[in-house]
């Protein structure tokens, strides 16, 4: 059993740090998981409404281009807090707003983590230091205190992979000069 152990975190030696940062994942955010709210503010009044327009649209086929039910009506599909052609909101499509929220956030807490511990192991001696590096952005009230506002969370997810491409685009204009 111990050298599966070693064949498996040889070969994949991100495979026990993503685990940890599932894991974290899902401590930091066992309430909202678990199916409790987090906070009652936008959540409740503006983004779980929204996405029960949109869902209702999209389980009929069509694309939400305008919400006939806030104020006197507004664009739905232009607005860019709702995200309509992101990737991950077709899971809108499958479940519930709520649900969707909850998972979505904890998606995008979980790509946070694994995309600054790929950033920083490449500026720390170790890969721990990395991991907790990760684990202390996850855990942030940059984060963490911003769950009330998808759209915040679904951005700051990808400013580690943009500092990631961006120091690859300078160490590759580095080679060629």
């Amino acid at each position: 059993m111990r050298q599966l152990h070693y064949a498996v975190t040889n070969r994949y030696p991100h495979l026990r740090p993503l685990c940890v940062l599932l894991l974290f994942t899902v401590a930091l955010l066992y309430p909202l998981l678990s199916g409790r709210s987090l906070y009652w503010g936008d959540i409740l009044l503006y983004f779980d409404p929204m996405y029960r327009f949109g869902r209702s649209r999209l389980i009929q086929g069509i694309i939400p281009l305008w919400n006939p039910g806030l104020l006197c009506g507004q664009p739905y599909v232009g607005n860019p807090q709702m995200n309509v052609f992101y990737p991950f909101s077709l899971l809108l499509a499958i479940m519930e707003a709520d649900r969707y929220i909850a998972l979505s956030c904890a998606i995008h807490i979980s790509l946070s983590g694994w995309f600054t511990y790929r950033y920083l192991c490449r500026w720390t001696l170790t890969r721990s230091a990395a991991l907790l590096g990760a684990v202390t952005f996850m855990g942030s009230s940059a984060l963490v205190g911003r769950l009330q506002f998808p759209p915040m969370i679904f951005s700051a997810a990808y400013l580690p992979l943009l500092l990631q491409c961006l120091d690859r685009c300078i160490d590759a204009r580095e080679r060629l000069q």
